[in-house]
């Protein structure tokens, strides 16, 4: 046993040499099979080509040297996704000028001072950037202007794109009117006026056309606008054109028109109003209101209408001319305070207006807004009307009046007021008669003058001559004074004189005519509430008196005791004043006026008649 023992021992050596890898058991070509049985280590071996004595034995692996240890990669650091502010773009304005800049403004919520804000234009179906800016204050306000070829409506809007503190961008749309918003002015318009034809000059502006727009001077024909001449816009915008032939007594109204362009939203007009040759024959002027005869014979009446002076069925005021009611063949006009009076073709009179005291002569003193026939004037030659009376030249020269008698202005000797007519006593053979606030005077066949009512303070209620007036050709009464031209054109007036009535270089009252200074030559003469006014020979006019609100016509408001001219005023056929007003017929057949109803101490044209 103690050999069997070493035995063993060996071969447990070389086992265990076998483990640490000797090469020894691969020398015998067989293979090592141990196995331990009951503590006993048993080895056996096998030689190619022999019979196992049983299992085969699994091989041993000798496992690899282990690798060193390798920690798992650290991902990389990846910023947490910022949240999208909730942003809102608004457009407060956008418009566009005549110049062609678009001027957009609003505001960008939730976005700092600084923030980009995009305007683009529709171009098709894309948008494109015309303009950026960025917003000037935390509460994201923004305003840009730029110019921009804008006609039509077009879509603009603006746009805040997305950024690290805007994640999300924002838009809002406007439509901009991008049509321009074209003006038309007239600059001056003038007539020259010819033996039955007219050339009319207009010139005016309008932007903001081009040079070469197309400008058509048109006039008014019944309802319609027919154009009587063309031209084109000049460089800088102006125009001027001139039309002749323009006919006696053709509409008054005018306009030209400037042709629409691509830019401009539409044609532009602007219309004037001219008194073309030949409308006025006649005119008379009230305290307030102004009458005209037209051709024809129809009455056109313009202003104050509280009383009906106007004598068109209503009492609203018109500071255009409107017709006289059925007035259609008047021959001589006349204009008191309140009422008016028309002497027509047929040698009838009728009036309108006031009729407080039978002012209108039919009977009654109830007022009118529409004309009344005079009872019983069916021969009058001429009319003429005061303050509230009236009187009328029958045939045979004979004088008769109606309305207010208070002071003796209906000259029958009495002091009653009659809304009929009265004849005047003692008068035959007038020629002419004038009406003044409260007095009437007649112009007798020979030259004489004889007056009633109040002059110079004093009154009379029948007619009385008037000393020192032979060869009168024409008369004319105010308040309180009267005034004669007498043959070769010199005048002379009496009365009271205060305001420089009586054009005799002083103040002072007269009883007796005194001559006025620097007058000859005088045609036509009329008389208002402080001044009178003459028309010269060779169509001036000369005024004297007061002048509170322009009536002397020469551009002041300075009373003048001797006779001043009327400026601009050298083609005059007549004169008439009212209170404070006057106006003068010329060449024409305009109508010119100074003072108080045109608020102008200086002539200016009156439209419409």
């Amino acid at each position: 046993m103690r050999g069997d023992n070493r035995r063993v021992g060996r071969l447990s050596r070389g086992l265990t040499g076998a483990r640490a890898g000797c090469p020894w058991a691969t020398r015998r070509r067989g293979r090592v099979v141990a196995a331990a049985v009951a503590g006993l280590v048993v080895v056996g071996f096998v030689v190619a080509g022999e019979a196992a004595a049983g299992p085969a034995a699994p091989p041993i692996t000798q496992p690899s040297p282990a690798a060193p240890y390798v920690p798992p990669a650290r991902p990389a650091w990846t910023p947490p996704a910022p949240v999208a502010r909730a942003v809102s773009l608004k457009v407060s304005a956008a418009s566009v000028t005549v110049g062609g800049k678009v001027t957009f403004s609003g505001s960008l919520s939730r976005s700092p001072a600084g923030s980009a804000v995009w305007v683009q234009r529709l171009s098709g179906r894309t948008w494109v950037t015309v303009a950026k800016t960025k917003t000037t204050n935390a509460a994201g306000a923004f305003k840009v202007v730029w110019a921009d070829k804008v006609a039509g409506h077009v879509a603009f809007r603006a746009h805040a794109p997305g950024t690290a503190s805007l994640a999300a961008a924002a838009s809002a749309k406007k439509y901009v009117d991008g049509y321009r918003t074209a003006k038309a002015v007239l600059t001056s318009k003038s007539l020259t006026l010819a033996a039955g034809t007219n050339t009319m000059t207009v010139k005016g502006k309008a932007a903001p056309f081009k040079a070469g727009a197309k400008v058509s001077l048109q006039r008014l024909n019944g309802s319609k606008w027919v154009t009587i001449g063309t031209t084109t816009m000049s460089k800088s915008g102006t125009f001027a054109r001139a039309t002749s032939n323009v006919a006696n007594g053709t509409s008054a109204k005018f306009r030209f028109v400037v042709a629409q362009v691509k830019y401009v939203r539409q044609a532009v007009t602007a219309t004037m109003t001219v008194a073309v040759n030949g409308r006025a024959t006649a005119t008379s002027v009230g305290s307030f209101y102004q009458c005209a005869i037209v051709l024809g014979g129809s009455v056109r009446c313009v202003g104050d209408n509280r009383m009906g002076s106007l004598g068109n069925g209503t009492t609203a005021d018109s500071y255009t001319p409107v017709t006289v009611t059925g007035v259609t063949n008047a021959t001589a006009i006349s204009a008191g305070s309140w009422h008016a009076c028309a002497l027509l073709s047929d040698e009838t009179v009728k009036c309108w207006g006031s009729n407080m005291y039978g002012d209108l002569g039919n009977g009654t003193t109830i007022d009118s807004s529409k004309p009344v026939a005079v009872i019983g004037i069916t021969d009058a030659t001429a009319v003429t009307v005061g303050w509230s009376h009236a009187c009328a030249l029958v045939s045979g020269g004979v004088v008769k009046c109606w309305g207010a008698n208070y002071l003796g202005q209906l000259g029958d000797g009495t002091e009653t007021d009659s809304s009929t007519p009265v004849t005047v006593s003692g008068i035959a053979g007038a020629t002419a008669i004038t009406a003044g606030d409260d007095s009437t005077c007649a112009l007798l066949a020979d030259g004489a003058v004889s007056c009633w009512g109040s002059i110079g303070g004093t009154w009379w209620t029948a007619p009385v001559a008037v000393a020192g007036i032979t060869g009168a050709t024409a008369i004319s009464a105010g308040s309180e004074f009267a005034c004669a031209v007498l043959s070769g054109g010199s005048v002379m007036c009496w009365g009271l004189g205060g305001n420089g009535e009586l054009g005799n270089g002083a103040t002072d009252d007269s009883d007796t005519p005194v001559t006025v200074t620097g007058v000859t030559g005088a045609t036509v003469i009329t008389s208002g509430s402080s001044h009178t006014c003459v028309v010269l020979a060779g169509g001036a006019v000369k005024c004297w008196g007061g002048n509170d609100e322009g009536e002397l016509g020469n551009g002041t408001t300075v009373g003048a005791s001797k006779p001043v001219s009327v400026t601009g005023i050298t083609t005059a056929i007549s004169v008439a004043t009212g209170d404070f007003t006057t106006c003068a017929l010329v060449r024409g057949g305009i109508i010119k006026c100074w003072g108080e109803f045109v608020g102008s101490p200086a002539p200016v044209t009156v439209a419409g008649f």
